[in-house]
């Protein structure tokens, strides 16, 4: 049986949330074991510990790196996979309910993909340098406490611009999480979800993360808080599957062809022409 729109769009935003949730597990433990919070926050370690879900030793895979780098440009694939299938099931109360509020989460993951989860990979350069030296000079040069110096400052600024640049992604996925929640609490007769699918909004996601990390050990709750932003996105499309997996109504009108008394009826929803 073909998968109708809607069940496409959950697979694949399922794809991506897994996609995305390596990448976060990747850099988490690369900034676990090459840099270092006491100093500056992102600063370079100056001596590197092991990773504990990948190895490092040779300064960490260029394909794991490239992988997760790569998991970038898939966020305006993603947004979509996300916001049309919530659009179908908001659109009974309004634009302002249903077309405002995802095109505000779209912008809000188009952001964050590019400026944040594209740009993490710079941040393993510096630190790559300095504890995997490509030669003996280059090794001498990195005892040098005016190199160090050197570095640290310039991982901390690269660490602040990358912090700023996806800053309005951020605010836009948080305005439109807190947006979806109260049309889902105050329009529930409008459109396709209960007011019990706020459970699967990402302010509630983000908030039993919180509550989870706080009890795990560390650094398992640094890995489950760290990756708060695939949490949140995930939980709601599970949410968006679970309520709209049955839904026959396609997203955009689908061209059908049937053979009637020997001519031609292509219809297209409600309009047909023969």
């Amino acid at each position: 049986m073909a998968w109708t729109q809607v069940q496409a769009c959950g697979v694949v935003a399922l794809l991506c949330s897994a996609w995305n949730l390596f990448g976060d597990l990747y850099f988490l433990d690369f900034y676990a074991a090459h840099m270092d919070e006491e100093d500056q926050f992102g600063s370079v370690r100056a001596v590197s510990q092991p990773g504990n879900l990948f190895r490092f030793d040779d300064g960490g895979s260029s394909f794991g790196l490239v992988l997760a780098q790569a998991g970038g440009w898939m966020y305006p694939l993603w947004a979509c996979a996300t916001t049309l299938p919530l659009y179908k099931g908001l659109r009974g109360a309004g634009f302002w309910s249903s077309v405002a509020p995802c095109a505000v989460l779209a912008y809000g993951l188009c952001v964050v993909g590019g400026a944040l989860h594209s740009a993490f990979s710079f941040l393993t350069v510096l630190p790559n340098a300095y504890h995997h030296p490509a030669s003996e000079e280059c090794e001498q040069m990195t005892e040098s406490s005016t190199i160090f110096q050197f570095l640290q400052t310039t991982q901390t600024t690269i660490v602040r611009h990358l912090i700023v640049g996806c800053l309005p992604g951020y605010i836009a996925c948080n305005v439109a999480s807190a947006w979806i929640f109260f049309v889902v609490f105050t329009k529930s007769h409008q459109i396709k979800f209960p007011k019990w699918f706020n459970l699967f909004n990402p302010f509630v996601t983000m908030a039993w993360v919180a509550i989870l990390s706080s009890l795990l050990p560390d650094p398992w709750a640094f890995y489950i808080f760290g990756s708060l932003g695939t949490w949140g996105v995930l939980i709601l499309n599970l949410g968006l599957s679970y309520f709209l997996w049955d839904s026959q109504d396609n997203l955009f009108p689908v061209p059908t062809e049937n053979t009637c008394s020997g001519s031609d009826n292509i219809s297209y929803g409600s309009v047909s022409k023969k």
